[in-house]
């Protein structure tokens, strides 16, 4: 049988030095400052894809519009007016997004950007045939070139 200071030896033995811990902590920092700035970078893009896909889906309402009346409604719309004027329900698309829809009989332009983050935005021109995107900080859809 072992005598008791062996055994408090034993106990005090047991762990984790403090080299280990810090090692550990280390790799965790190196991985969480690789792992965050990706995270948002996808975060990001999936809000561009969203916006794009939200654009794709008005533009077939605006283009069953101009099936049934023969031109493309005459005004600008923003979301509850779209919905009343060409059928489409930016709420079922979720209130993150201001849509935008400027319309002449000729053609259109629609607009789409965050409201919780105004550097976000999509735009349609051409009745829908060139699309652009913009993640830049302060910039909106309407003033902006396309990149």
């Amino acid at each position: 049988m072992h005598s008791p200071i062996y055994r408090m030896k034993r106990v005090l033995e047991s762990g984790f030095t403090l080299i280990e811990l810090m090692v550990t902590v280390a790799i965790i920092a190196i991985l969480s400052g690789i792992a965050i700035p990706a995270y948002f970078s996808y975060i990001q893009e999936a809000a561009i894809s969203t916006t794009l896909f939200n654009l794709k889906t008005m533009q077939i309402s605006v283009a069953d519009f101009r099936l049934e009346n023969g031109e493309y409604p005459d005004g600008t719309f923003s979301n509850a007016a779209i919905d009343t004027e060409i059928g489409w329900d930016p709420g079922r698309m979720g209130v993150d997004y201001n849509y935008t829809l400027v319309s002449l009989p000729a053609g259109y332009t629609i607009y789409a950007s965050r409201v919780t983050d105004a550097g976000v935005w999509a735009r349609c021109e051409n009745d829908g045939r060139d699309c652009c995107f913009s993640d830049t900080p302060g910039v909106t859809a309407v003033t902006a070139a396309c990149p």
